[in-house]
């Protein structure tokens, strides 16, 4: 029941960019590269499972919501194959959007994350109960519908905290729509003929006219008829994740890689780090205050003995939320140290003082 080991990556020598280890590293011809899109509700694993998929931390992770807030890219570099995973914050719609700190977070990024991919990964959370019932969540569905030219496959994440795992396949049928890649999976004693989804008009100012509209249709609808595979897997434990990864190498097509083949991401360290720092306030702190706490960089010194210097202000809005992370400022730090040190592979002296704004 251990995690898995991650790979470690080192700073780059002006500290801007992560990169991993590499020896005289052999110039290709074969290239081969897929860009994968990421796509899910929140708080469903969809960071976790590209960390999993480039073995290096490099996404902030959390117990919370709405600890990703903007796509974010992935590299993992196999041999002849470069894989781009682009993360991307989970997807509301505005009248869930409200409950959560009166902003609407990540209702573009999805769509965003479509234009460049070549293939849509759909993340769903086993321990969610519209899942264990047979359902993707309509706004799923819409962005699918939305983005249908795009081959897609389903992720289905957690089964680590599935007791009775015999419950578990029996609902990809029902997920699927009762296919997979064109064929028939449902049990021969199941042949009921499945809702269809009515596909809209491709036409784009359709779509977004009537957003609200086909979010209403699809909640009566179970699951998406056009994935080419399932896969059933706990990305926080590394159960399956391999052959994901190999069902990822097999669908890269020829082409040059967009990128070095010791990078692991296209985020620079600063964020990275500032990323972290705020998912262990997510983790650390209650009720929304790590959601109206700004997280801002004081100083960043790489000292003459490889100690990596770190000073960050933490912006808050109320006294008494400065006074709450003082509290509880030797878990934070040792939360946010620990993940910092893991990923950059040395030592830091992190300082993190709160300000009220």
């Amino acid at each position: 029941n251990s995690l898995p080991q991650l790979e470690k990556v080192n700073i780059s020598e002006d500290g801007t960019k992560l990169k991993m280890e590499t020896q005289n590293p052999k110039k290709l011809i074969n290239t081969r590269r897929l860009r994968v899109g990421v796509i899910g509700m929140p708080n469903v694993g969809k960071s976790t499972l590209v960390n999993a998929m480039i073995n290096k931390q490099v996404m902030a992770t959390s117990t919370r919501i709405d600890t990703t807030v903007k796509n974010s890219l992935g590299i993992l570099t196999d041999g002849e194959v470069q894989i781009e995973f682009e993360d991307s914050p989970g997807i509301f719609n505005k009248s869930k959007s409200k409950r959560f700190h009166g902003k609407i977070k990540g209702k573009d990024f999805p769509s965003s994350c479509f234009a460049e991919s070549d293939l849509c990964m759909v993340v769903v959370d086993l321990s969610m109960k519209r899942t264990t019932n047979g359902f993707l969540d309509p706004e799923v569905l819409v962005e699918l519908i939305k983005h249908r030219h795009i081959p897609s496959i389903l992720v289905i994440n957690k089964i680590d905290k599935v007791k009775n795992r015999s419950k578990i396949y029996p609902l990809i049928p029902q997920l699927t729509g009762g296919f997979v890649n064109g064929v028939d999976c449902r049990p021969q004693s199941n042949k009921v003929p499945a809702k269809p989804i009515e596909l809209p008009p491709v036409k784009a100012e359709f779509l977004y006219r009537n957003e609200e509209k086909m979010l209403r249709q699809m909640r009566s609808c179970r699951g998406w008829p056009y994935f080419k595979d399932v896969f059933v897997i706990s990305a926080l434990r590394g159960w399956e994740t391999d052959r994901l990864r190999n069902y990822l190498n097999r669908e890269a097509k020829n082409g040059n890689w967009n990128y070095p083949c010791d990078s692991v991401t296209t985020e620079s360290s600063y964020d990275i780090i500032r990323d972290i720092v705020r998912s262990a306030l997510l983790d650390n702190l209650p009720y929304e205050i790590p959601y109206h706490t700004e997280v801002v960089i004081s100083e960043w010194r790489k000292k003459d003995n490889g100690l990596l210097d770190l000073q960050f202000d933490l912006v808050c809005q109320k006294y008494a939320h400065a006074r709450l992370m003082n509290q509880n400022m030797t878990t934070i730090l040792y939360s946010a140290k620990t993940r910092i040190e893991t990923l950059l592979n040395c030592e830091t002296e992190l300082v993190l003082v709160p300000y009220l704004k």
